[in-house]
């Protein structure tokens, strides 16, 4: 993150001007108003005047930001073992939007968890909601085996007696 040093004055009860104190640190990055500019480079320029023992002081902080136009990208479901079950909510998606994924496990298989390409486990729900970022992702549905217990007729009969 760029930061940008600001004098922080304050006015001097005898001398009835400004004066400079310790700079503060503000970060240039974060919420704000938001305006439609044309996707390029700008230059912006953060300017403060003050005064130290009256005299004038100028403090300019220039920095350049460049502008993007907004796309979709893309979010992509897998299933982590072959036959364990299903996924839906893939898709293409703007920045900013909600986006739910969900995952149903085939029978013999239990849902586990949601993970990214990094392994990254994101949720153990089978339903997920999530805002989009600002770059494609993949998250995999993984399931487990579950245990079956089988039983036959013959082991029914037996109980029986």
């Amino acid at each position: 993150m760029r930061e940008a040093k600001i004098p922080q004055w304050v006015k001097s009860p005898i001398h009835g001007h400004s004066r400079l104190t310790q700079p503060i640190r503000v970060p240039l990055q974060g919420s704000g108003t938001a305006i439609c500019m044309p996707p390029g480079e700008y230059t912006l320029t953060v300017r403060a005047v003050y005064t130290v023992d009256g005299i004038l002081k100028i403090l300019s902080e220039s920095f350049t930001v460049t502008v993007t136009a907004l796309a979709p990208h893309n979010v992509t479901v897998t299933v982590g073992q072959e036959l364990a079950g299903t996924v839906l909510g893939g898709g293409a998606f703007m920045p900013g939007k909600s986006v739910t994924v969900s995952a149903v496990a085939n029978p013999g298989y239990a849902f586990v968890k949601w993970t990214l390409d990094s392994g990254a486990v994101v949720s153990s729900s089978t339903v997920y909601t999530f805002l989009m970022g600002y770059e494609d992702i993949t998250l995999t549905a993984n399931f487990r085996q579950s245990l079956l217990a089988i039983t036959s007729p013959l082991s029914n009969l037996r109980a029986a007696r």
